[in-house]
Formats: structure tokens, C-alpha cells, sequence
């Protein structure tokens, strides 16, 4: 499973956003992540076996 964790695409004062698929949770309050952050900025993987691998997303929106 990938989790794509950036912000919130759009707002004026974004979130944190963590997307797996389609689905999209947004996470704490308004202005609460910089712009300076992108809106694919990281990609969690976790194995079957419960590993975890965090790394930069290649093509950033």
C-alpha cells in the first residue's frame, strides 16, 4: 500500500493531505503546511510483512 503525504491542493491555507488512491484525509487546521511543501511531496509504502518505506515522490505536482 502507498500513502502520497503534501498538501492540500488548492486552498489558499493548506493542510496536511495523506492520499491512498482516490481517497483523500486531510489532517490538522488551515495554514497549517507551508506552500513550500508540494502536493505530492512524499511516498510512504508499507510491505505486507508491515515494513515501511518513506521516500521523495519523483515528478511533484
Amino acid at each position: 500500500m502507498d500513502i502520497i503525504i503534501g498538501r492540500e491542493a488548492g486552498a489558499a491555507s493548506p493542510r496536511l493531505c495523506l492520499k491512498q488512491g482516490e481517497k483523500a484525509f486531510y489532517i490538522g487546521t488551515p495554514g497549517s503546511v507551508p506552500k513550500s511543501v508540494s502536493r505530492s511531496h512524499c511516498r510512504l509504502s508499507i510491505g505486507s510483512d508491515g515494513s515501511m518505506t518513506l521516500s521523495n515522490v519523483e515528478n511533484p505536482l
